[in-house]
């Protein structure tokens, strides 16, 4: 139990505090290149090239850090969170669009309660 209480606030850290834990997970990469390229100048690489192959051996820092992030386990949160942040940029930048799909719902609604309201009084309450 106490196992996952700390598996579940690491998450809900990871939810909220997204940009620190990005920022650390950056320092903790570049950490891991600049050792890399420490390595491959003590076996006597050439400097200019050891970055570019401390690169190569990690697999790319973007790829790395995607993978960091699909552990975390909150990525359809993520992805829902940052879709409807889309979703109300876009929106609020179509206002147009949005108060007519908006009149639509609603008038799609009241057509719908209203039909309800007809066939339950005529056909399911018959009058006595």
């Amino acid at each position: 139990m106490p196992r996952l209480l700390h598996v579940l606030c690491l998450r809900l850290r990871s939810l909220l505090h997204r940009d620190t834990l990005d920022r650390e997970l950056d320092e903790e990469l570049h950490y891991h290149l600049e050792r890399q390229v420490d390595e491959y100048i003590r076996a006597g690489l050439a400097p200019a090239d050891t970055h570019d192959a401390a690169l190569r051996s990690m697999g790319g820092l973007q790829q790395r850090k995607e993978e960091c992030r699909d552990m975390r386990g909150l990525t359809l949160l993520d992805n829902l969170w940052q879709d409807a942040g889309y979703a109300a940029r876009q929106l609020r930048a179509h206002i147009g669009f949005t108060c007519t799909a908006t009149l639509m719902l609603a008038l799609g609604m009241c057509a719908s309660v209203s039909i309800f309201a007809f066939v339950d009084a005529s056909l399911v309450k018959p009058l006595p």
